[in-house]
């Protein structure tokens, strides 16, 4: 026989489930949406981005890329999606963290022609 006072398996997972009911309630949703976004990452479970037209890219966030908003003349416009100024890397709009390419909205404003190569 068993004592009631002796832990049981099912007493663990029980305090586990309270434990993170608790701490849902407590937790910012924009930090549980970066942790959540984090553990993706993590597992290579990457959803698509809504700022990269919802490609699922991996990795876009950090030091920015001199060639990839070099594309149409990005980094002269100011983004419309996260609204980064021109000469202003994009941030991602979860963590507000740099990115190393510009949203797909920016990328598709149409760069000025260059004198030079006008006809």
């Amino acid at each position: 026989m068993t004592s009631p006072d002796r832990i049981m398996p099912a007493h663990v997972n029980n305090l586990a489930l309270q434990i993170r009911k608790d701490r849902a309630e407590r937790e910012p949703a924009v930090d549980r949406e970066l942790r959540q976004l984090q553990h993706d990452l993590k597992h290579g479970l990457v959803r698509g981005d809504a700022q990269l037209g919802g490609l699922p890219i991996g990795g876009v966030d950090g030091k920015p890329v001199p060639g990839a908003y070099a594309v149409n003349n990005a980094i002269e416009h100011v983004c419309p999606l996260c609204g980064a100024d021109e000469y202003q890397a994009c941030t991602n709009s979860v963590s507000g963290v740099e990115r190393k390419m510009p949203c797909l909205p920016r990328l598709k404003i149409e760069a000025e022609p260059n004198p030079k190569y006008a006809k």
